[in-house]
């Protein structure tokens, strides 16, 4: 019997008007309605993928405020709601890393529409569904309770988190991008009820280019100092699954360690990706997919689409 995939997707238009590089200097946006295009398409081409609209941001909204600073949250919405250019604040910075994602006008909408869209798709599994996906833009796992960066402003993972705890879930978040969940790492760190598990290249290597470790005794970092084999990485997966005592696990997924990402470094291939949604469903969880990261937008459809047929 074939199990259905209901995808939570809100299409925006928010548009980033420029990024930096670790020092400080222009870099290309990758970050554009086009990769989440991409994506879709993916996901609309298998028949087991229903499509659900998001909700309003009354929820989304309530839970933000308990998991990122008052501070923080009134900088994001004064400065996105300025009719003309771009604010870099080294206040809203993680500690040692030199702020690379501007804050744009709308950006603070489009935040609150992406983690709308997580916390529906966690939503879903607390009406009965075993499974859902979140298709969200901007990505969140670099948001931490103060500081954005890396196209992130508001942490999408976490919200979906904390819907479901609030539900009465025993949730784990798992962050399977090319790229470290620092943010996550940091919102989590006073939740000990939830734990992280972060799979990702070297910190030192990748983004946020700092030394990374636990911060706390529920969270687990893999870092990977060389490209891992598909095998290796699903191996890595499957040990640190069995750390989580959960019913129910968010997934933070990005498809940048597809081979060619330019974001990447690492050469899986998109059935990767059908490998890994099955390691997932193999838990017996619930599960919780919200989309982070992936630029390669040659292989992005081939990548969703590997990942839905895992969840068939």
């Amino acid at each position: 019997m074939t199990a259905t995939l209901p995808v939570v997707y809100d299409s925006g238009d928010f548009l980033l008007s420029s990024f930096r590089d670790r020092d400080g200097r222009p870099a290309p946006i990758l970050e554009t309605e086009a990769r989440i295009e991409r994506i879709v398409s993916g996901l609309r081409s298998c028949q087991h993928v229903r499509w659900v609209g998001a909700a309003g941001p009354e929820q989304a909204l309530e839970i933000v405020g308990r998991m990122h600073s008052a501070e923080y949250l009134r900088f994001l919405a004064e400065a996105s709601a300025r009719s003309d250019g771009e604010t870099l604040d080294e206040r809203f910075a993680e500690p040692g890393i030199v702020p690379d994602t501007p804050v744009t006008k709308g950006a603070f909408d489009a935040a609150i529409r992406a983690c709308s869209s997580a916390v529906a798709a966690a939503n879903l599994l607390i009406a009965g569904d075993r499974q859902a996906y979140a298709v969200c833009r901007p990505p969140g796992h670099h948001a931490g309770r103060a500081f954005l960066g890396g196209y992130c402003y508001l942490n999408n993972a976490g919200a979906a988190a904390w819907a479901l705890r609030d539900a009465g879930r025993r949730v784990g978040v798992v962050d399977v991008d090319y790229h470290h969940g620092n943010g996550t790492a940091d919102v989590l760190s006073t939740e000990p009820d939830i734990p992280f598990v972060s799979l990702h290249a070297s910190t030192l290597q990748a983004f946020p280019y700092v030394p990374t470790s636990p911060r706390g005794p529920n969270q687990w970092f893999v870092p990977f100092e060389e490209p891992p084999t598909e095998d290796h990485y699903l191996a890595r997966l499957v040990e640190h699954l069995g750390h989580l005592s959960v019913d129910t696990i968010v997934i933070s997924l990005g498809y940048d360690p597809v081979a060619g990402d330019p974001h990447g470094g690492w050469t899986m291939t998109p059935g990767f990706f059908r490998a890994l949604a099955r390691a997932f469903r193999e838990t017996g969880c619930q599960l919780c997919f919200v989309q982070e990261g992936g630029y390669s937008l040659e292989r992005l459809a081939d990548c969703s689409r590997e990942l839905a047929l895992g969840l068939e």
